[in-house]
């Protein structure tokens, strides 16, 4: 009897059927032949059964471990060596869904359907991974998030007040997945575009930027590499950029490291921040960071390097978010909190206040209100 597995039934498969003669009992050895013979037509269907049996669970185990492409290797060749057992062609079709190839997992499916004896139960579970595999291969897994913000607020240091309008927007496009030692690794093409105009009335000023950014991303909620290239326009520094970032992820903790360069006439300004985030509780995390930025700008090199610890704490609607950080340069501490209340799904109300230099708030601080749409 075949053992219980854990995807969604259990293929039936059908001995070679055995012609039983009648036997006399009364003789001993008459009956023992007799049981001989019929333990010997049994064992070759018993041996084959657990052969493939064996193998397959040892398959499923690799995929339990994130090996899901070896796991398809190993279950194609008993495929080949079993092409009656629909068992097989039923896992087949679960991984090869799994590692984002539905029309092949169509290709299974269909050959598990076709079979008229499938059990009723049996064929009402493989219809319904039917038709999960038909929804991947109509769905474009394309996803889109757009976010705009109107921001007013006051700057101490330039005793000026503004009114400034950014927008932001990140497309991502689904793409193969990727073998990597066996490990199934989701590719996505992913385009940034931002850009940001600040109304200054005294004196009057607007400076402004858009940023373009396009490449490539890497792997999934535990490690993601994503990296390209694009242009910045703006009122300070134009030119190409280049990023690199790369995330880790176990249990609670993020690790996070991001790498920017913007090529200029002047030479390269380059950005670097590793930050580690910690998740306290589902409502509040806790991240520490360093930054190290070198700037070239008239034929002068200057570098900047920055400690930072923050905090954010989720009540219900509200958010509050707050960060220090000290210049390791300049050997001054820069402090901002924010608050901010969801209306709803798409709409943020939000006030933040800070300042640059904590031993000099007087004529150093800001203040702000916005409110956010995103979609």
């Amino acid at each position: 009897m075949e053992k219980q597995l854990p995807l969604l039934m259990t293929a039936t498969t059908t001995a070679p059927e055995t012609t039983v003669k009648r036997v006399n009992f009364a003789s001993p050895g008459r009956w023992l032949r007799a049981l001989v013979a019929a333990l010997a037509c049994a064992t070759p269907f018993t041996a084959v059964a657990d052969d493939w049996d064996m193998a397959m669970q040892q398959a499923l185990r690799l995929d339990a471990n994130g090996y899901t492409f070896l796991a398809i290797q190993q279950l194609e060749s008993l495929s080949e060596s079993y092409p009656d057992i629909l068992r097989l062609k039923l896992e087949l079709a679960a991984l090869y869904l799994k590692v984002d190839q539905p029309d092949t997992a169509e290709r299974y499916i269909t050959e598990v359907l076709e079979d008229p004896n499938l059990p009723v139960k049996v064929r009402i579970n493989a219809q319904m991974l039917q038709l999960n595999i038909q929804t991947a291969q109509s769905a474009s897994q394309r996803q889109a998030l757009t976010t705009l913000a109107l921001t007013s607020g006051y700057e101490a240091d330039r005793e000026d007040a503004f009114v400034q309008v950014s927008a932001a927007a990140r497309l991502t496009q689904a793409m193969s997945t990727l073998d990597f030692g066996g490990r199934p690794v989701p590719t996505q093409a992913i385009l940034n575009v931002a850009g940001l105009v600040k109304q200054e009335f005294e004196p009057e000023d607007r400076p402004g930027l858009i940023n373009v950014e396009a490449g490539l991303a890497a792997g999934g909620d535990r490690m993601r590499l994503s990296g390209g290239m694009g242009y910045q326009v703006s009122t300070d520094v134009d030119g190409p950029l280049l990023f690199l970032d790369n995330r880790w992820r176990a249990s609670d903790w993020t690790w996070t490291l991001s790498n920017h360069w913007l090529y200029h006439g002047d030479g390269w300004n380059q950005s670097h921040r590793l930050s580690v985030q910690k998740n306290m509780t589902q409502r509040w995390r806790i991240q520490g960071f360093g930054r190290y930025r070198w700037l070239t700008d008239n034929d002068r090199d200057r570098d900047q390097r920055e400690l930072g610890l923050g905090q954010t704490l989720v009540w219900q609607q509200w958010r509050w978010q707050s960060d220090i950080d000290y210049d390791l340069d300049g050997e001054y501490w820069a402090v901002d909190t924010g608050l901010d209340f969801r209306l709803n799904e798409r709409w943020r109300l939000g006030t933040a206040i800070g300042t640059e230099d904590l031993e000099n708030t007087a004529d150093n601080w800001y203040s702000e209100v916005s409110v956010r749409w995103t979609h």
